[in-house]
C-alpha cells in the first residue's frame, strides 16, 4: 500500500492511497546452472487488482472521498537463485519489479462543481523466498542426457532444473 499527498492550491489538498489486493505473473527465465544452484534473470507479464482511494480536502472542513478498483496489466522483471535440495524439491529467492499501466480515475466533486481526475502510475518491488516441487524426474533427464550411463540419485547441473514447477 502506498499513499501520496499533494496540493497545488493552498486551499485544496488531496491524498491518494493505493492498495494491491493480489498479483499474478507469467514469466520466462534464463540462467546459469552451477552444480546444484541456478542463477537466473526473469521477465514477463503481470496482473494485479489495485484499489485507489482519494480524499480531497477543501476549506471550511469539506471532505470528499472516492474509491476505484480495477485489474491492471503490466510488465515484470527480476533476478533470482534456486538451489536444488533433493530429488524434486528446491528453494529459491528472487527480487522482482512490476510496473503497471497508467490509470486515470475521475470523480465529480460537489465542492468544485466539476470533474476531478487523478492519474495513477503504480509500481512494486517484491522480494520472495519459495519452496518448489518439480514434477519431472531429474534422474530420468540425466539418464537420457547420458545414454547408457547409470542415472545418479541426485544429478547435478542443468538437469536439476528442467521441466515444470509448482511453488509457493
Amino acid at each position: 500500500a502506498a499513499t501520496q499527498t499533494f496540493s497545488r492550491d493552498p486551499v485544496f489538498g488531496a491524498s491518494v492511497h493505493s492498495r494491491m489486493d493480489w498479483f499474478s505473473t507469467l514469466r520466462a527465465r534464463a540462467g546459469l546452472a552451477v552444480n546444484d544452484t541456478l542463477f537466473y534473470v526473469t521477465a514477463g507479464a503481470a496482473a494485479a487488482k489495485i484499489k485507489s482511494s482519494i480524499v480531497a480536502k477543501f476549506p471550511h472542513a469539506v471532505t470528499e472521498n472516492a474509491s476505484f478498483g480495477e485489474t491492471r496489466w503490466g510488465l515484470v522483471g527480476g533476478v533470482g537463485a534456486e538451489f536444488a535440495l533433493g530429488r524434486n524439491w528446491s528453494v529459491n529467492t528472487e527480487l522482482l519489479h512490476m510496473q503497471f499501466e497508467k490509470s486515470s480515475d475521475t470523480f465529480h466533486s460537489r465542492a468544485l462543481s466539476r470533474a476531478v481526475t487523478f492519474e495513477n502510475n503504480d509500481s512494486l518491488w517484491v522480494g520472495r523466498v519459495g519452496l518448489n516441487y518439480r514434477w519431472d524426474d531429474p534422474r530420468a533427464s540425466s539418464a537420457s542426457a547420458n545414454a547408457g550411463a547409470v542415472a545418479p540419485f541426485n544429478p547435478c547441473g542443468p538437469a536439476r532444473f528442467n521441466g515444470g514447477y509448482v511453488g509457493g
